[in-house]
């Protein structure tokens, strides 16, 4: 690991490293993941009244604490070790249940909705990983607090941002993206949505991804090529 800096401020520590994964060390890894027999055994397991409509802890942080330490992309059973222990001051966990704001969760319930979950961090990720290599833009930004404000990417280029919306193409995915067009985030005329159609999309191991058709179709808007 090399540190370019550790830098304290107002009673905040931050610090800055190469992250020396490649797209391709990426794509390795995915394809070693077997993510759909995996999440099998939580397939049918889906808490309508309970686990889904309560605001957990966020999960991106244990997904980018992995991918940040580690350089790797996390498998399912480390991502949802690393959740737990992230959140081990909120949580009450034992092998079935979890307590949470007072209130008990059957633990497999919130396991799989981490899990479903799952494929779109590796996505945007990929994604993340293929728009630094393109090399086309002053600079690629993700970061955690953005993306719970509803800011997946971030490009900079020429003194101009651009905030990058990644969604899969679906009905409930454009209902909930009209409602936060509406309601929640303001992007002074500089959001590029970039929906992914799941019937046709590029598949990397079981996890269907951004293609590099999507990056060029980026370059047209900032670069205007």
């Amino acid at each position: 690991m090399i540190i370019k800096d550790i830098k304290f401020m107002n009673g905040e520590g931050y610090l800055l490293k190469d992250l020396s994964l490649s797209l391709c060390e990426c794509e390795d890894q995915m394809k070693q993941i077997d993510y759909d027999r995996f999440y099998d055994a939580y397939r049918s397991h889906r808490d309508e009244t309970g686990v889904e409509k309560t605001q957990f802890p966020p999960i991106i942080y244990a997904f980018y604490s992995i991918a940040f330490n580690y350089c790797k992309v996390p498998t399912p059973i480390e991502l949802l070790d690393e959740y737990y222990s992230l959140n081990a001051t909120e949580l009450l966990v034992d092998a079935e249940t979890i307590i949470y704001g007072n209130k008990i969760f059957k633990k497999i319930d919130l396991d799989a909705r981490i899990l479903r979950t799952y494929p779109s961090l590796i996505r945007d990720y990929h994604f993340y990983l293929m728009l630094v290599g393109a090399g086309c833009f002053d600079k690629v930004v993700y970061s955690c607090k953005n993306d719970i404000m509803g800011k997946d990417l971030v490009i900079q280029h020429q003194g101009r941002e651009y905030v990058v919306s990644l969604f899969v193409k679906t009905r409930r995915s454009n209902f909930f993206k009209r409602i936060k067009n509406a309601f929640r985030h303001v992007y002074d005329n500089n959001e590029i949505q970039l929906s992914l159609d799941l019937s046709n999309a590029r598949k990397c191991g079981d996890f269907f991804v951004y293609s590099p058709s999507d990056v060029e179709h980026l370059k047209s808007i900032v670069l205007g090529t």
